[in-house]
Order: C-alpha cells, then structure tokens, then sequence
C-alpha cells in the first residue's frame, strides 16, 4: 500500500482530489473484484475501462499516471480494510487552510501544491476553501496562525494609499 500511496501524492495536492481519487480507487478495486470481466480482458483493459467510465478527464490521467501495481497491495478480502486504512492515512497527513476567491484548476492548484510540498513538508495536503472576500490573493492557516494576503484585508489596512492609486488612473 505504501506504493499507493506514494503514487497518491506524486500528483495530488488538495484535500479533496485526493478523497475523490481514494474513492476512484475503492471504484476500480470493487470493479475488478466483484463484477464478471469479459474473459480474455487482461487486468489492464478491465482497469482502463473503469478508468473511462468512473472518471473525470483530470482524475483519470493523474490515476492512470499511478501503473497497475499498488493493486497486488489489495485482494478481495483486504480490500475495505485497506481503504478504511488509507482514508485514515489521509486523515493524519498535515493540512494547509488556503482562502481563495474562486476554485482553483488543475495547474493552480499544482503550483500551489508544489511549493506547500517544497517549502512545509513532502507529503502536506491544502484544504482550499472559497472566501469571495479574499477578492484577489489569498489568506491561509499554517501553525494555527491565519496569514491574510488577500487584497480586501490590504484595502482596509491602507485605504488611503490604495484610494490614491485608484484615483490616479483616473486622472491620467
């Protein structure tokens, strides 16, 4: 499992990617495990199928980034155990709060990722949450301490220096 779970954070950085492509996973297990394959089906062509059918375009090239072999990691019997155990695993890796004014895509959230990954700890996690009154830049919570860099919190510092600004494009 440990192989999953690297492959996990080689290319997954927020909070709910990585709940939804543990679900992926328990998907393409039960797939595999429980239903009837078309005989002559290899391992590969069943996983790829569920893949298609089950994911969305961005979540299938991260898994499918992953190869096939975190599954001998599971079987049948093991396999909601090893779930329930990787959903604790993700549980316990440490977070990062960001407040952004919109979600974020794919790439945004990648560099994001990147540098929490770089800068705080190989394997941290960001936990985005959507604040409209961020309105440009972001605030985040890193040891318990909120760390406001959004520009709404700017204008209500140093409204005057920003009024100034403002009114200065006007008068060009």
């Amino acid at each position: 499992m440990d192989s999953l779970k690297a492959a996990l954070l080689t290319n997954t950085f927020s909070v709910e990617a990585a709940k939804r492509r543990v679900g992926l996973v328990q998907r393409i297990l039960e797939t595999l495990f429980y239903t009837e394959a078309n005989t002559g089906d290899s391992l590969d062509v069943r996983y790829q199928a569920v893949l298609a059918r089950e994911a969305t375009a961005e979540d299938q090239a991260a898994v499918a980034s992953w190869g096939t072999e975190w599954i001998q990691a599971f079987s049948p019997e093991t396999m909601h155990t090893n779930i329930t155990a990787l959903h604790e695993w993700l549980g316990s890796l440490p977070r990062l709060t960001v407040y952004v004014p919109t979600l974020f895509g794919a790439d945004e959230e990648s560099v994001i990722g990147s540098w929490c990954r770089h800068e705080l700890s190989p394997n941290h996690l960001i936990d985005f949450e959507v604040d409209a009154m961020t309105m440009g830049g972001c605030a985040f919570i890193a040891g318990g301490k909120l760390y406001d860099y959004s520009f709404s919190t700017r204008l209500r510092k140093v409204p005057d220096v920003i009024r100034e600004v403002l009114d200065s494009y006007g008068t060009k």
